[in-house]
Order: C-alpha cells, then sequence, then structure tokens
C-alpha cells in the first residue's frame, strides 16, 4: 500500500467494490451499562439474557458456533476478550450462557465492569439440506436432552415472533432486569 493510497483512505476515498452481502463471520451482543457493575451474580443475569438473544439470532440465520467469547470493559476503558472453543457447535441459549459465565468466573475483576459482551464465531451452517450425518458414530447424534432443548428453544422463537421478544422470557430474569434501565448494543 503506497502512501497515496492511505491518504485516500484516511479523506474517505476508496475506489474498492462495495461487497454489501458478505456473510457474518461472528454473531453477539453487549450492552453498557448506565452504571458500574462489580457484582458477578448481577453480571451473570445479563450474560443470560444476552445468550439468548445470541443464540436466537443464530437460529434465525441456521448457524451454530463452536467459539464463544466473553468481552468486558471495565470503568476505565480498559477491555479483555476471553474465548472458549467447544468440540460441539451449538445455538442453545444456556450451552452458550454456560461457556460464557464459565469464562466470567474465571475472570478476577479488577474493577467495576461498563461493558459486558457475548459473541459466537466458528460457524457451521444447519440447513438440514447440506448436513452431513455420521456413518460411524460413537455416540447417538442428538442425545434425548439436547433435543428437547432444541425444539423448546424453536417453540419460544415462534412465540417471540409472534407476539414480539417481551413476551415471553425466563424467571431469574425478572428480578433486577438491566435491561430497562440500560441501553442495548
Amino acid at each position: 500500500m503506497c502512501a497515496s493510497h492511505i491518504l485516500e483512505l484516511a479523506q474517505g476515498i476508496d475506489h474498492r467494490a462495495v461487497v454489501p452481502n458478505e456473510a457474518a463471520k461472528s454473531i453477539g451482543n453487549e450492552i453498557t451499562f448506565a452504571k458500574d457493575y462489580s457484582d458477578k451474580v448481577q453480571l451473570g443475569q445479563v450474560l443470560l439474557k444476552l445468550a439468548e438473544k445470541v443464540g436466537r439470532r443464530l437460529r434465525k440465520n441456521n448457524l451454530t458456533g463452536s467459539t464463544i467469547s466473553l468481552k468486558l470493559k471495565y470503568s476505565n476503558f480498559s477491555q479483555i476478550t476471553r474465548s472458549i472453543t467447544v468440540s460441539t457447535p451449538t445455538d442453545i441459549d444456556s450451552e452458550i450462557f454456560k461457556y460464557s459465565k464459565e469464562l466470567l468466573d474465571s475472570e478476577a475483576l479488577k474493577m467495576p465492569v461498563r461493558l459486558i459482551g457475548v459473541t459466537v464465531s466458528n460457524f457451521k451452517n444447519t440447513d438440514k439440506a447440506m448436513e452431513q450425518l455420521a456413518l460411524f458414530s460413537q455416540e447417538p447424534l442428538l442425545e434425548e436432552g439436547k433435543e428437547k432443548s432444541i425444539r423448546l428453544h424453536k417453540v419460544l422463537d415462534t412465540i417471540k415472533d409472534k407476539h414480539g421478544e417481551a413476551i415471553i422470557g425466563r424467571g431469574q430474569l425478572a428480578v433486577g432486569n438491566f435491561f430497562k434501565k440500560n441501553s442495548s448494543k
């Protein structure tokens, strides 16, 4: 890249073609709090709601992901990101929450948290027409509990599509709801 090209880019001049429908590389959600929080129980409640939003968006796009990331921005605006890659890609809210909560619990909070976010990446398309079945599997493809969880999430997504996001939710999120008091990304 030459200096004149960099100068043009700095001035907002770019002759490259715009690619508007490029596939997403990650799906995430984050929230910036009106006041900073340092209580991991409260932060865990927020993570649960964020995991639900991310899971819903994954299912809507027929995607599952293997890498779950936690983003924390502290009150001094320093930021950390922690990730875990799991062996089985997921779009299940409770699994996204479980792994992101493990990442939060392993973190010694240096100071109060201003922003928290969850992202899933390393996608696998879940389009059943394209899915490769295992020929010699040591484990059942879907254990009964996971199959029920998948069906439950599909029903919840259908209800929310028809009646709106606020129509149904987890009881444990009804207490200390940060989402009415804070802005969300």
